[in-house]
């Protein structure tokens, strides 16, 4: 129930109703138990990446809706560059990966 009160959003609420034990896992940040032989090694740990970055983007969300608090006018050209580095090198890996999606699901391998 608390997993579901703290969802930031409709979309997240109803992951955690159909996928309770994945949810509580993701939350608990518990790793996967094996390798999915679908994905080999390293497509486990671009999907673990995308889990990590899923999950950063979650909390980031929750602690803005709740209220960050009070922050010193200082610290605001802080969390400015924070936030221009992370929008542009999550965006650049979200576009490559779609980039060698696509190419893939083309049957374009470079």
């Amino acid at each position: 129930v608390r997993l579901w009160r703290r969802a930031p959003d409709p979309e997240a609420r109803r992951f955690v109703l159909d996928h309770p034990t994945e949810a509580i896992r993701l939350a608990r940040g518990k790793p996967e138990a094996a390798t999915d032989a679908r994905l080999g090694a390293h497509g486990e740990e671009v999907r673990a990446s995308l889990g990590i970055m899923r999950r950063a983007a979650l909390r980031l969300v929750r602690r803005l809706r709740d209220g960050v608090g009070e922050v010193p006018r200082e610290g605001l050209p802080l969390l400015r560059e924070a936030h221009r580095t992370a929008s542009t090198d999550c965006t650049a890996a979200l576009t490559e990966l779609t980039h060698w999606l696509t190419t893939r699901e083309l049957g374009h391998e470079r």
